[in-house]
This record gives C-alpha cells, sequence and structure tokens, in this order.
C-alpha cells in the first residue's frame, strides 16, 4: 500500500547481483589478518590463557555443526527442534558471507540448546567440567568487556554522547571540527557512519561505495548526484587494494578503484585539511571556485 514492495524485490535483486560476489567468505573464516593476530607478540606464557580467548571467540564456528551432531538429544522434542532449526536459518542467512562476525549473530539458539542438553547429561562429572568451563570463559570476557569499557572516553558530538576509545575519540574528534554541522558531506569511499556523527547530508543515493559491489551504472548514478548537487564537503581517503582485498577477498582485483569518480573528485576538489588518525589519513576536501561558480 506504501509503495514499499517494488523498492525491496530491487534491491533483494541488487543484492543478489553485486553483494553475493565481492561477499563471498568461506565458513568460519576471518577477514584481515586472520586468527594468527591473536597469537601475535604472546610470549609461551600467554599462550594458554589466549588460547582460551581465542577458543571463546571461535565457539559460534563449532555449535552449530556440534549441535547437529548431537541430534539424538533434541530430535524428540519439539520445543529444542525449533531451537535447532531457528539456529540453522540464522545459519544459512549469512551467506555468502559465512565468517566469524556473521555466524556469532546464529550463537545464542545453539548456546541454549546446547546448555539444555548439556545439563541434562547423566553424567556429573563432564557436567561439572562444562559448567566450570563456561564460567571460565564468561568471566574472561566480562573482564575483557570491563578494560575495553575502562579505555573508553565520552565525546560529545552533533548526534549526541558516545564512548569511543582514544584513537577513535581522535577522529570523532577531527570530525567535529572540520565537518559543519547540516551541511552536504559526501563520504568516499566507505565510511558511512560520518554522515551519522556529523548530522551532514548525503547528496547521493548511496551511503558507501564499494568497488567490487557497486557496478559502473552505480559509479555513474553517484557521477550524476554529485554534478547536480555538488557537496560542501568530500571526506576521502585512499583505500588501498591490498586492504580492499583483505576485507573482501572475493572482489574482482580489476575492480578496486573508481575512475570515473576519482577523476571527477580530482578536477574539481582541492585539500582543505586533514583529520589524521593511527590508520590513516582522511582527507577533507572543498570544491574549487569554478565548481562552485556552475551552481
Amino acid at each position: 500500500m506504501q509503495g514499499a514492495l517494488g523498492p525491496m524485490i530491487a534491491q533483494l535483486l541488487w543484492d543478489r547481483s553485486h553483494y553475493a560476489g565481492a561477499n563471498a567468505l568461506p565458513y568460519g573464516s576471518l577477514f584481515g589478518a586472520g586468527y594468527g593476530q591473536f597469537f601475535e607478540g604472546a610470549s609461551i606464557y600467554e599462550m594458554p590463557l589466549r588460547a582460551l580467548v581465542v577458543f571463546g571467540f571461535i565457539l559460534p564456528i563449532l555449535l552449530p555443526p556440534i549441535a547437529a551432531l548431537s541430534f539424538t538429544g533434541w530430535r524428540g522434542t519439539p520445543e529444542l527442534r525449533l531451537l535447532f532449526f531457528g539456529g540453522a536459518a540464522l545459519v544459512a542467512s549469512t551467506y555468502p558471507r559465512m565468517d566469524l562476525p556473521h555466524l556469532t549473530y546464529a550463537a545464542p539458539l545453539f548456546c541454549a540448546l546446547l546448555a539444555i542438553l548439556a545439563a541434562s547429561m547423566p553424567w556429573p562429572k563432564l557436567r561439572t567440567g562444562l559448567f566450570i568451563g563456561g564460567n571460565l570463559l564468561a568471566v574472561i570476557f566480562v573482564w575483557s568487556a570491563l578494560a575495553q569499557r575502562s579505555r573508553e572516553v565520552s565525546i560529545d558530538t552533533n548526534a549526541g554522547r558516545i564512548r569511543a576509545v582514544e584513537p577513535d575519540a581522535v577522529f570523532v574528534r577531527g570530525l567535529e571540527r572540520e565537518i559543519p554541522r547540516g551541511s552536504t558531506l559526501f563520504v568516499f569511499p566507505y565510511l558511512p557512519i560520518a554522515n551519522f556523527l556529523t548530522l551532514t547530508r548525503n547528496p547521493t543515493r548511496y551511503s558507501y561505495l564499494q568497488p567490487g559491489m557497486m557496478s559502473d551504472r552505480d559509479e555513474a548514478a553517484v557521477l550524476a548526484d554529485l554534478r547536480k548537487n555538488p557537496p560542501a564537503r568530500v571526506l576521502y581517503f585512499d583505500f588501498k587494494e591490498k586492504e580492499l582485498l583483505a576485507t573482501w577477498p572475493a572482489t574482482d582485483p580489476a575492480r578496486c578503484r573508481f575512475p570515473a569518480l576519482e577523476k571527477y573528485l580530482a578536477a574539481n576538489y582541492h585539500r582543505v585539511s586533514a583529520i589524521q588518525t593511527s590508520k590513516r589519513t582522511f582527507d577533507v576536501l572543498e570544491p574549487n571556485a569554478t565548481l562552485l561558480g556552475h551552481r
């Protein structure tokens, strides 16, 4: 009745033809530096503790197959069958990006199912061992959460008060300083949260641009929007091909840039300042006088 069905179908078709290819990841993978990053710089004495933490992290990968192998325990109970098949549906919904972060969303139903099965085991010592192990993991993750929060600071932003670790706080303060509230801002190629934090208007129809997902037609649509409504600011950073392929390894290496958009920005905008963070430099661009004269 509100006309949303057509756009929804169009979006699903776009996801099928664009999102699935660049975002394909094997079951249980971890993009970027992978699982080895958890053990970098660890001494031999730290290894056992880190291994326990990693085991807690990878539980979402292990729970679905363990639950499937425990079918004799849940197949006769309707409530337990509901937990299993609900969890299986959530796992299926992560396709094609079946990595650890997305599988974590499916973990709660399997946690409940396996906790019920573990509590009904006829072996007291095994039940006790699982109970102790589960509580040890819980304590470690609670401690980690408390340690994380202790490193955060409060920041007043245009979008309200937020908490962030100091490196991220540096970036947020830079946004507050360099981007006027309520102005028009185009973020290129990838950082959709910037418009939210600054309460700025995006003159294009895309909140981010990932070369492996967007086609030449999408690039042309963004370019048309920019020419029609040139933004007052552009937040730009050079997304290196190596970093892009580490995040989206299924991306076509031949489609890691937006040459038409980059050419347009280079010809019509100039750098006025920069926001420096520990990971990268974000350039703040303003339109050239010639572009302003055509508005």
